[in-house]
């Protein structure tokens, strides 16, 4: 089992951090690898969905783990029986949100995938969740004019 971990501090209502990890459509807007995503119903245990991914490749996930507004762990099935699973969970700090994503590889072949992807991982899950970030605080939203915005469909 191979492991990658990063951390935000966010300034926002869980709520809307919730909003914007489980929106599975719209993971496109801050996901550096992601294309497009689509989810086989509501987020919750035992869902499965596909992402296309910017490289042409699509793959399947299923929800593993959904603690409703808390947190959430995707398993996609990579090449080479290697599986990803994917933890996105917060926790309370004063008046902050601690947003942590956990990439855990597992398998045969885990350490090998983790050695090709460390350099990708080690940018885009930083690059992602910085905007997830501008898509959730207040007033960053302000600025860059999210707030109210529903052109998207979801006002974040």
């Amino acid at each position: 089992m191979t492991k990658y971990t990063h951390t935000e501090r966010l300034n926002c209502d869980p709520s809307a951090l919730w909003q914007v990890i489980t929106d599975v459509a719209h993971w496109s807007m801050w996901d550096p690898e992601v294309e497009s995503a689509q989810l086989e119903g509501l987020f919750r245990l035992g869902t499965k969905g596909t992402i296309k991914h910017k490289n042409g490749a699509s793959s399947k996930f299923s929800v593993l783990m959904c603690d409703v507004g808390q947190s959430y762990i995707i398993s996609t099935t990579l090449a080479l029986g290697v599986e990803m699973l994917t933890k996105r969970t917060w926790e309370k700090q004063g008046n902050d949100l601690l947003f942590t994503t956990e990439i855990t590889l597992i398998g045969p072949m885990a350490p090998i995938f983790m050695r090709m992807r460390k350099d990708g991982l080690s940018h885009n899950i930083p690059a992602g969740m910085q905007a997830i970030k501008t898509m959730v605080e207040p007033k960053v939203k302000e600025n860059l004019g999210f707030a109210g915005d529903s052109k998207r469909g979801t006002a974040y």
